[in-house]
């Protein structure tokens, strides 16, 4: 008969060790700065890579605020409110900055703006080099038709790819969201944030734009099903 208790000293052991060696590389990682404009506010000014990164703007009445990152556009995230947004995003391997424009409700005219509907994130981290990202974002346009804009690449050197999608593209992404629950998901209270990969996913339900990523609460497997929104906005790039 084989000794249980020695064998679980050992796996003790092993899992112990898997533990610190894991946050010794984690605290090894090279810090980069996050370079903030007025308005923002964060709890550091350096982060380490793949680091969660979070930014707060307070909201101001009567007023369009858009947070650009690298000079990419980011929706609010879990947490935002009528009187913060929040953002989130794992930091990258070079200096970030963020900054805010803010425009009036009052000189925007509603016939000149597109809607944001989905955005969707997804990014390889914890690498010793920078990894491409890919995000693949639909518009409602002024006109009524959706647009399907999809970047990917590294910031400064992106292949950028637009078309127009039929109407079945929404309606089939919002029943894979909802039919997931997705809508529910910053209510749970699990999160089992993933090491080496991150994405997030972005959607206007009723008026209200919600925010999940592999960082926040989600069910298990949760990523697979985020980056399953992201596949089935492409397939239809293609129609």
């Amino acid at each position: 008969m084989i000794p249980i208790k020695p064998i679980i000293k050992k796996l003790v052991v092993i899992i112990m060790a898997i533990s610190l060696l894991s946050l010794l590389r984690f605290f090894t990682r090279q810090k980069y700065d996050l370079v903030c404009g007025p308005g923002i506010e964060t709890e550091k000014t350096s982060y380490r890579e793949g680091e969660k990164v979070k930014l707060r703007v307070h909201t101001v009445l009567d007023e369009i605020t858009d947070l650009y990152v690298d000079g990419e556009i980011m929706p609010p995230g879990p947490g935002s409110d009528d009187e913060w947004y929040i953002y989130t995003f794992p930091m990258p391997a070079h200096d970030v900055k963020a900054e805010c424009v803010s425009r009036n409700i009052s000189v925007v005219d509603p016939e000149e703006e597109s809607t944001l509907l989905i955005s969707c994130y997804s990014r390889v981290v914890g690498t010793p080099v920078d990894m491409p990202f890919e995000r693949v974002r639909l518009f409602r346009e002024t006109d009524g038709s959706l647009r399907l804009h999809r970047e990917y690449g590294l910031p400064g050197d992106l292949d950028i790819t637009e078309c127009t999608v039929k109407e079945e593209c929404l309606e089939e992404a919002m029943e894979y969201i909802l039919e997931n629950g997705m809508d529910k998901w910053p209510e749970l209270d699990e999160c089992d944030p993933l090491d080496g990969y991150y994405c997030s996913c972005g959607f206007l339900l009723d008026g209200k734009w919600i925010s999940v990523d592999t960082e926040s609460p989600m069910p298990s497997g949760g990523n697979s099903i985020i980056d399953g929104v992201r596949a089935l906005l492409m397939r239809h790039a293609s129609d």
